[in-house]
C-alpha cells in the first residue's frame, strides 16, 4: 500500500535492524538517553536531548507518532514538502502524515495522547533547543501541502 497509510519496513536484519520488523509509528529520537551531553548526535548536542520524562513541559514533548520511519530528529528549520510524499527527509516530514483528516496521533512524554494538527507539529518541543515559533515567524508553510491543514492539538 502506498500513500500516507504505508508502513515502514520490512527490515532485512542488517545493521541495527531486526529481520522482518515493520510498523507505522515512529519515536521522537530526541528523547533518547544519550551519555555524552557535549557530543553531537544528528546535528544536536547531547544536552539538547530530553534523556528522561521528568521535565517541565512534558505535555508538549512528542514521544511516539504516526510515521513513515521508525524514528526521526526533527529540526525547527525543517520545511514541509510542497506535496505529500513518502520521504524521510527533512526529518519532521517522517511524521507529517495525513492519516486522520489533517491530524496525526501522538503520545507525549507525560504519556498523554492527543490528535495533533499536521501544521501544529512545528509547535511541539521536539528537543530542548527546538524553536516552536521559527516555522511561523519564517513562513515555512507557504506553498506547501500543510499550509491550510489544522494548527491545533486536541
Amino acid at each position: 500500500m502506498d500513500g500516507p497509510f504505508r508502513a515502514w519496513g520490512t527490515f532485512d536484519g542488517q545493521y541495527w535492524t531486526t529481520k522482518g520488523d515493520y510498523g507505522s509509528y515512529g519515536l521522537n529520537s530526541e528523547v533518547q538517553g544519550v551519555k555524552n551531553t557535549t557530543q553531537t548526535y544528528q546535528g544536536l548536542l547531547g544536552s539538547d536531548f530530553w534523556r528522561h520524562s521528568n521535565v517541565k513541559g512534558a505535555d508538549n514533548v512528542p514521544l511516539l507518532l504516526d510515521a513513515v520511519w521508525c524514528g526521526g530528529w526533527p529540526k525547527h528549520t525543517d520545511r514541509p514538502t510542497a506535496t505529500w510524499q513518502h520521504v524521510t527527509s527533512p526529518e519532521i516530514q517522517r511524521f507529517v502524515l495525513n492519516r486522520h483528516l489533517g491530524f496525526t496521533n501522538a503520545v507525549f512524554l507525560d504519556l498523554s495522547v492527543h490528535k495533533v494538527g499536521l501544521k501544529a507539529l512545528w509547535r511541539l518541543k521536539w528537543h530542548r533547543s527546538f524553536n516552536i515559533n521559527y516555522a511561523y515567524d519564517n513562513d515555512l508553510f507557504s506553498g506547501t501541502f500543510v499550509e491550510k491543514l489544522p494548527n491545533k492539538i486536541e
